[in-house]
């Protein structure tokens, strides 16, 4: 009965950790589509690469009213984004060793974000460390992180059964 369990957890860990690099891969998919849409609408394009689906209640919105929404969604994105990977890796691994380090890139990033966006504003040159913020984003959403710490702890585990 015992082994019965065991085996069954495990399958739940293995289902965990693949249902969430499955979302992740979604979210990054449905934040690419959304994010050029309004970035198409916002340079007054009339299509865009891609069009696989249709934002009609943004077609009357101005340039800075989507420039607000891309900020609103960003921040949900984000959160998305590092709650997912903190989860799956919490459930989706044999410890949560994963996903204290998953938290530590999470804080570093956020902390840096912050940092480059306070030197901006109050230096009144936002527009010289918007790049910076992009990239550092660009690490946030997408499963970049999940498949890292992942692979880190596999080969971590891999290295101590050897000894």
């Amino acid at each position: 009965m015992a082994y019965s369990t065991f085996s069954t957890k495990r399958m739940v860990k293995k289902l965990t950790w693949a249902a969430t690099l499955f979302l992740l891969f979604i979210l990054s998919y449905l934040r690419e589509i959304i994010f050029t849409s309004i970035n198409a609408k916002i340079m007054g394009e009339s299509t865009y690469y891609q069009k696989t689906i249709k934002i009609e209640y943004i077609a009357d919105w101005t340039s800075n009213e989507l420039s607000q929404l891309k900020v609103i969604l960003t921040l949900i994105f984000s959160f998305l984004f590092i709650t997912t990977t903190i989860v799956g890796l919490r459930y989706g691994l044999k410890n949560s060793k994963g996903a204290q380090i998953a938290i530590l890139f999470y804080f570093f990033i956020i902390l840096t974000s912050i940092t480059l966006i306070l030197i901006g504003y109050f230096s009144s040159t936002f527009q010289t460390f918007y790049p910076y913020l992009r990239i550092l984003l660009g690490f946030v959403h997408n499963p970049l992180i999940f498949i890292l710490v992942t692979t880190g702890i596999f080969g971590s585990n891999a290295l101590a059964s050897k000894k």
